[in-house]
């Protein structure tokens, strides 16, 4: 192979086309649609009576960061949601869905001063501060 040819090759590897792009795409889909058990070799089907004490995880990159509030990369993310929990969060439609919270701070339920400024959150049962 010429030094032109493995330059080309390169390239093409580094900036895939929008088709190359599709493919790889539909291959994790495929991946993902024949599920994590799989994956990794084991019969699919009911879930063990008692758990194993063990999650494996598989991350495209190194966690930089495990502190929710400092700035991190994707994969941080993905940790943070994985061992985090929020007050509450938006679901696909866009509507507030209280997670630790026991419900969402209003005006009218008291969580929201008539200024704006005070809101009192009420946890759920079992969730300490």
């Amino acid at each position: 192979m010429t030094h032109d040819e493995s330059a080309l090759r390169w390239q093409r590897i580094l900036s895939p086309t929008r088709r190359g792009l599709f493919a790889i795409g539909g291959g994790a889909a495929a991946a993902l649609a024949a599920g994590p058990a799989r994956a990794q070799g084991q019969p699919q089907g009911r879930p063990p009576e008692k758990p194993k004490g063990q999650v494996i995880v598989g991350l495209s990159q190194e966690p930089t960061v495990f502190h929710p509030l400092m700035p991190g990369i994707e994969v941080d993310q993905g940790v943070w949601w994985n061992l985090f929990s929020t007050l509450w969060y938006i679901d696909p439609d866009g509507n507030f869905v209280p997670d630790l919270a026991a419900e969402m701070p209003t005006q009218q339920n008291g969580g929201i001063s008539e200024d704006g400024l005070t809101w009192k959150i009420k946890l759920r049962k079992g969730v300490t501060a």
